[in-house]
C-alpha cells in the first residue's frame, strides 16, 4: 500500500514539473520572439534614418532639377521637383516703357514712337511718325485735321537683352545705348542703319511736338483757310 502511494506520489511530482518546465519554455519562448521583433523595429528605424539622411544630400546637392518627361506627362512629381523655387523675374533695364524722340526740327517732321520693355522676353515696338501734311488737295469734304502717321518698323517680343543690343525673336539686332542722368535717361536705338534717339514720352506726346512745328503750323493754316474759303463758297451756291 505504501509503495503504491510512493508511486502515484512520484506521479503527480513529474507531471508538476512537466507542467512547470512547459510554462517555463514558453515564457522564455515569448520573450525571444518579442525580443527578435523588437531588434527589427530598432533596425528597421535606423535604416529610415539612414535613408532619409541619404535622400536630403542627394537632394541638396542635385536640387533644382527638373524631370522633365514627369513635369509633362503629369503622372508623378518628385520631392526635388516640389522643392524648386521659383525663379524671380529679371529687373528691366529701364522701367520706362514708352520713348518718343524730341530732336524733330523745321527740317525734321518726323520722329520715333517706342514701346519698349527692356527686359527678356519683353515687347519692342517702334514706329516712324510723319508730322501731320497739308500738300495735298484740300477738299470740302474732310476738314484739315493735325492726325499724324506712323509706319511700324518693328513689332516683336524680345529673345535676348543686353547694355549694348536687342535681339528680337526673328534673329534681327538692334543696338542699343541707355545713358542716364540728373534730368531723364536717353535711349539710343539704331535701326535700319539710322541711329535714332530717344527720351521717356508717349506717342500723343510726340504728335503735339509734331504738329506745333512752324512749318507744319503754317502749312495748317493755309489748308484749313483754303477749306474755309470753299465753305463759302458752297454755302453761298
Amino acid at each position: 500500500m505504501k509503495t503504491h502511494r510512493v508511486v502515484q506520489l512520484l506521479t503527480v511530482c513529474v507531471v508538476l514539473l512537466t507542467g512547470i518546465a512547459l510554462t517555463l519554455y514558453y515564457q522564455l519562448h515569448q520573450s525571444r520572439i518579442s525580443t527578435e521583433n523588437l531588434k527589427a523595429e530598432i533596425l528597421a528605424e535606423m535604416l529610415d534614418i539612414v535613408d532619409g539622411s541619404a535622400t536630403d544630400n542627394v537632394e541638396r546637392q542635385q536640387q533644382p532639377k527638373i524631370d522633365v518627361a514627369s513635369s509633362d506627362t503629369g503622372k508623378h512629381q518628385t520631392m526635388a521637383e516640389s522643392r524648386i523655387v521659383a525663379k524671380p523675374a529679371e529687373a528691366p533695364l529701364s522701367k520706362i516703357e514708352y520713348w518718343i524722340s524730341n530732336d524733330y526740327s523745321d527740317d525734321k517732321q518726323h520722329g520715333f514712337a517706342t514701346w519698349l520693355e527692356l527686359v527678356e522676353s519683353g515687347h519692342f515696338i517702334i514706329q516712324h511718325c510723319l508730322a501731320p501734311d497739308y500738300s495735298s488737295e484740300v477738299t470740302i469734304e474732310q476738314i484739315p485735321d493735325q492726325t499724324i502717321k506712323c509706319k511700324t518698323l518693328a513689332d516683336s517680343s524680345i529673345e535676348n537683352i543686353s547694355k549694348s543690343e536687342i535681339v528680337l525673336n526673328n534673329g534681327k539686332i538692334v543696338p542699343i545705348n541707355l545713358a542716364g542722368s540728373t534730368m531723364a535717361p536717353t535711349l539710343s536705338l539704331t535701326v535700319a542703319g539710322q541711329k535714332v534717339a530717344l527720351v521717356p514720352g508717349q506717342k500723343n506726346t510726340l504728335a503735339q511736338g509734331l504738329s506745333s512745328l512752324a512749318s507744319v503750323k503754317e502749312a495748317h493754316k493755309v489748308a484749313f483757310d483754303k477749306y474755309k474759303s470753299l465753305m463759302s463758297i458752297q454755302t453761298i451756291q
